[in-house]
């Protein structure tokens, strides 16, 4: 569904694609064709369940997690790949929201901090000097 089509659609209706972290969607690599089809828009992404969980869902994430106070399986490949899309993102001028649920995780408050750190480390490593594309860094 994830598709030419879809990204026609929201184009045409002037709307924008939302980033969906989940273990029922594709994972963030395979969308991030619908965001460069996109191109240039805000980034929305909602970081919602562990890849790992599938079918077991929010439940299951729920009772492993609990009581949601330190992160219990770190995900650092989406994270890395998300903080890439907001930098990018951001140094095209472009706002970023980003949602994080506990069954990301582990703990949302600490998933956002790691998240904050890899989005500083990346912005540091590769700064984009004045009048170039920041889209090459996607």
């Amino acid at each position: 569904m994830l598709g030419p089509d879809l990204a026609q659609v929201l184009r045409q209706s002037g709307h924008g694609y939302c980033l969906g972290l989940h273990a029922r969607m594709p994972p963030i690599e395979d969308q991030l064709p619908m965001l460069r089809s996109l191109w240039p828009s805000p980034l929305v992404c909602r970081w919602n369940l562990h890849r790992k969980h599938g079918a077991q869902g929010y439940e299951t994430a729920r009772t492993l997690y609990a009581p949601f106070d330190h992160i219990q399986d770190a995900d650092p490949q989406t994270r890395h790949t998300l903080a890439r899309v907001i930098v990018a993102t951001a140094r095209a001028g472009l706002s970023a929201h980003v949602s994080i649920s506990n069954k990301a995780e582990g703990c949302a408050p600490l998933s956002v901090a790691a998240l904050a750190q890899e989005v500083v480390a990346q912005w540091e490593a590769a700064p984009t000097p004045l009048g170039t594309t920041p889209q090459a860094n996607r």
